[in-house]
Parts: structure tokens; sequence; C-alpha cells
């Protein structure tokens, strides 16, 4: 991971921890759980997602996981900041 995707996700994980509710930094859908550690923690980053995680899990399985420039949270017009 290179240092602009840590941030970002650093950035996630505290605003998370601070207890703001936004949308699933995965799919970009606004199903996140209002008590946010009721989420799927992600396999992928040290972030919680929504029901996601169940798809993030079986692509894990098959050895295909969605690539983190995949997320939401990485296109620049779900910027989510």
């Amino acid at each position: 991971m290179n240092e602009e995707t840590l941030k970002r996700l650093a950035d996630l994980k505290a605003r998370q921890d601070a207890g703001e509710h936004m949308p699933c930094p995965r799919c970009g859908k606004n199903t996140m759980k209002p008590d946010v550690y009721t989420n799927a923690l992600s396999r992928q980053a040290d972030v919680m997602i929504c029901e996601c995680g169940m798809e993030e899990a079986m692509l894990a399985f098959i050895n295909c996981p969605l690539p983190l420039a995949g997320w939401a949270c990485f296109h620049t017009e779900n910027h989510n900041r």
C-alpha cells in the first residue's frame, strides 16, 4: 500500500473510532449500522464495512479480493471526507 492509501485508511479508522456515521468505505452505500462495531471488520484494511463483508469473505475464499482501488472511498467522486 502506498502512503496516500495508508493515510486515507487511517483517517477512516479515526472517524469510525470517533463514532462518525458514514457510508460503507468499501461499497459506498449508506448501509452501515449506527454502532460501528456491529458492522464487519474488513479483511483487507483495519476499518469496518457493511454487510458487503460477506462478499469480501467469499472473494477472499476464492483468492480474488477486490483491490482497495476499487473501494468507493478511493474514488475521487466518493471521497467521503
